[in-house]
């Protein structure tokens, strides 16, 4: 597991991060000051904020995955159809595997630690 921070930059945006949800987690008037990365279970995720790490947190933290419930209170995105879908839909089914999800839950909460101590 790794985790690390980097200065915001839209170069870094346009060549490192591909953004699959077809508009950015952020408003592009008010970018973060940081992206956040964690490398666990060779998925990397990207995050714009501590409170976004939080909640990909909870979401694995729960044994089972859940359907259309977080559907609804989580709507950010629109995909290129222009179809409504949670910031969870395109992540990696193979780490709902249990012992893959037990890793990201606890690589995601050290990376909230580490990231805090900031």
């Amino acid at each position: 597991m790794r985790c690390y921070k980097k200065p915001f930059s839209w170069e870094l945006v346009a060549d490192e991060i591909r953004w699959d949800y077809g508009a950015l987690p952020f408003d592009r008037q008010n970018p973060p000051a940081s992206l956040y990365f964690v490398h666990v279970c060779g998925f990397r995720f990207v995050f714009v904020s501590l409170a976004q790490i939080g909640e990909y947190r909870a979401f694995y933290d729960q044994p089972l995955k859940p359907s259309f419930r977080w559907g609804d209170a989580k709507m950010r995105y629109y995909n290129d159809n222009g179809e409504a879908q949670t910031p969870f839909a395109r992540l990696p089914l193979y780490l709902w595997q249990k012992a893959k999800r037990v890793k990201v839950v606890r690589g995601l909460e050290r990376a909230i630690r580490d990231f805090a101590k900031d």
